[in-house]
């Protein structure tokens, strides 16, 4: 599957901080369907690019479990495919200090977790749209340690889309954008307001 065109960035036009240049990075994504086939990095070889991570971490075997998982959804065997990765993420995580020495790895992983809710088309109605809930949530957690490798990197973009993780700064966006897409479309996005604790008789009597 060839990797969507990808655009020209200038660091020196997005304000200053790391923040800052991330946002205007992704700025330029477009929308693009979420599909289990989609869950790749960019277009640079994979087989041979580094990791980023220590040699003597489990990282090589997180990049296994990850591909696994992947494979699992893939397949259509989506419960095995959020097993595989829910016990990947445990691991881990479970030393952080450790953990955020890969972060572009943990990144990868829950991108991963992501799309093991995201791409089951037998879903409908509020069952996919409760699918898309969680999967923006592994996006958003995907996004904070894809953040923290930006910056710890000094903006290497570079780095980031040509590592052997199955992520890239567009793809990750053009994720992002396609799901909060399909939540919008599927409902509203949040409560409306009620008048319940509008007045609380209690804190009225005990001021007057």
């Amino acid at each position: 599957m060839p990797a969507p065109p990808r655009r020209s960035t200038q660091l020196t036009h997005c304000g200053r901080g790391a923040a800052a240049a991330i946002t205007c990075l992704l700025a330029a994504g477009q929308l693009a369907g979420v599909s289990a086939q989609a869950f790749t990095g960019t277009g640079f070889p994979k087989q041979e690019a580094p990791l980023h991570c220590p040699e003597s971490g489990p990282w090589s075997g997180l990049l296994q479990q990850i591909n696994r998982g992947a494979a699992a959804f893939r397949s259509g065997d989506f419960a095995s495919a959020k097993s595989t990765l829910a016990d990947a993420a445990e691991a881990a995580t479970a030393d952080v200090k450790q953990a955020f020495t890969c972060s572009l790895g943990i990144s990868s992983l829950f991108r991963a977790l992501a799309f093991a809710y995201c791409t089951d088309s037998r879903l409908e109605g509020p069952a996919m749209r409760r699918a898309n809930q969680i999967g923006l949530r592994f996006l958003h957690i995907a996004m904070n340690w894809l953040t923290h490798t930006f910056v710890t990197t000094n903006h290497n973009q570079p780095l980031i889309d040509g590592s052997a993780w199955p992520i890239g700064i567009q793809e990750i966006n053009d994720d992002l954008t396609a799901v909060s897409s399909a939540i919008r479309s599927s409902g509203p996005t949040g409560h409306a307001p009620t008048m319940a604790g509008s007045s609380v008789p209690f804190i009225t009597g005990a001021l007057t």
